[in-house]
């Protein structure tokens, strides 16, 4: 409850402890849900008591929780509500057994600040700005924003015959006929590294890649056992595909990213595996690479590069492709898929043929697992009505989003200006709009503010994030 004086009045910027005989999970405490602290002597156009622009912190045993107002209550003196429903649980996921409201009288303060509050509840379209929006907005669920659904896409690169092949290999391993193996204590004593290119024809769509696989495992898998692999995968610095010999000048950047996988490697030995979807591989024929501990986000646009360092083994067989040929007669020719191996620690293909400075024209069979994760909406402008407005913390429903999804919210605020043809309406004035920022600060002073979300859904959890409402509360001049 918050402290009053002794005329029983609280005052106008009062802060509000609500204390809970347990511990409450924070994602059913909803504030404007939930949760509702709201002025029951100002109404909005549709009669409903206006709420209080506010956040709400918890302590460290979760059981005290405290309501901050952004601002304040008002001029007063008005009578504030609070009330609590049966959607808050404890950790254990017990229910509030019945609603709970309180109600106290503000003191009066003429001299403060009018707070007002803009609302988006995703009950319409009005607002949503489609042409920059590809999560979902008051579509798959009916008042809500939520990311779009995860999507997985199968891209399967294989051999092609035909000429212009956009892809490109290049190695100096020992080859045979349609392998890349080699025995690592003999011919590569401190184990094998491999570096091949794709270009954005071969992948075709942007997204999460999880999972790499190489084959088709239709023709024989030698077995060994790699007690130290490290997989990395990331943009090329060439979109053609094309590759120099030194390993870290391929990436996009300069510099090699983080081992997307860092463990244990094991293939087994079988002469006719025939790996069926769905049983020990999502794609039929083809041998799966470690999963990736961290998947990597491609941009659908940009080469990727594929960097696989394994240490000796008896066969140091990683990938399966199959040789383009040296010459017109070849198949394929002139292949332009690429790929530079050397040894593990290797940081320079020095063996590069004098014929092939691009690669050798070899084409790897590769599988590319690719799961949509990323979406975004993108709001048009709102309007504040005010030249001036001082915008404050906006309030998110949910503020704590399930199952491990995230997003980033950012801001833009914008002047207004007359409309071109209604010079009697003033619009933003796009032009002279702030940069986009996290921090709503960025609006200050701009009489029109808008938003942009960036949701990443959660791969493990298939979970989703979404928005409920995003109030945007601001102050203005004195009543």
């Amino acid at each position: 409850v918050p402290a009053c004086g002794m005329d029983g009045l609280v005052e106008y910027d009062a802060k509000i402890l609500i204390e809970f005989s347990e511990a409450i999970h924070p994602a059913t405490l909803d504030l404007g849900g939930t949760i509702e602290v709201v002025n029951l002597d100002v109404v909005d156009h549709l009669g409903r008591p206006i709420p209080i622009p506010g956040t709400l912190t918890p302590s460290l045993d979760g059981r005290l929780w405290t309501f901050t107002p952004s601002f304040h209550y008002g001029t007063g003196p008005w009578d504030i509500q609070v009330l609590l429903t049966t959607g808050i649980e404890d950790r254990a996921g017990n229910a509030l057994v019945k609603p709970v409201a309180l109600v106290f009288r503000t003191r009066e303060n003429p001299d403060v600040d009018t707070v007002h509050s803009l609302l988006e509840e995703f009950d319409t379209n009005h607002q949503e700005d489609m042409a920059a929006t590809t999560a979902e907005w008051n579509t798959t669920t009916g008042g809500e924003l939520t990311g779009g659904a995860i999507t997985t896409n199968v891209v399967t690169i294989a051999y092609s015959p035909i000429q212009g092949t956009s892809n490109k290999i290049l190695t100096d391993f020992p080859l045979g006929s349609a392998t890349v193996k080699t025995a690592c204590p003999t011919a590569w004593a401190n184990g094998c590294r491999v570096m091949m290119s794709y270009t954005a024809s071969d992948i075709g769509v942007a997204g999460a890649i999880t999972e790499v696989y190489w084959g088709p495992a239709s023709n024989a898998l030698f077995a060994a056992t790699h007690d130290n692999v490290k997989i990395r995968i990331g943009h090329g610095r060439n979109a053609n595909g094309a590759l120099s010999k030194k390993f870290d000048g391929n990436w996009a950047g300069g510099q090699a990213p983080a081992p997307a996988y860092d463990g244990v490697y094991k293939i087994p030995q079988d002469a006719d595996v025939n790996i069926a979807p769905g049983t020990l591989t999502a794609v039929a024929n083809h041998w799966a690479y470690p999963k990736l501990t961290t998947p990597f986000e491609y941009d659908g646009q940009s080469a990727l590069l594929l960097d696989i360092a394994v240490d000796a083994a008896a066969d140091c067989q990683t990938h399966r492709v199959w040789f383009h040929g040296t010459g017109p007669a070849g198949p394929g020719w002139p292949g332009i898929r690429l790929l530079v191996g050397d040894s593990k620690t290797a940081t320079e293909n020095f063996n590069v043929d004098a014929n092939y400075p691009d690669g050798y024209p070899m084409v790897p069979d590769t599988a590319l697992v690719i799961r949509r994760r990323k979406t975004e909406a993108r709001s048009r402008f709102y309007d504040s009505a005010q030249p001036s407005p001082d915008w404050a913390e906006p309030i998110l429903s949910p503020s704590v989003q399930p199952g491990g999804a995230t997003f980033t919210l950012e801001w833009q605020g914008a002047p207004g200006m007359p409309h071109p043809t209604l010079p009697y309406m003033t619009v933003a004035d796009e032009s002279q709009a702030t940069h986009w920022s996290t921090d709503i600060d960025v609006a200050d002073g701009h009489r029109f503010v808008r938003f942009r979300v960036k949701f990443v859904a959660n791969l493990n959890s298939e979970t989703v994030p979404h928005f409920r409402r995003i109030s945007m509360p601001f102050s203005f001049g004195k009543e």
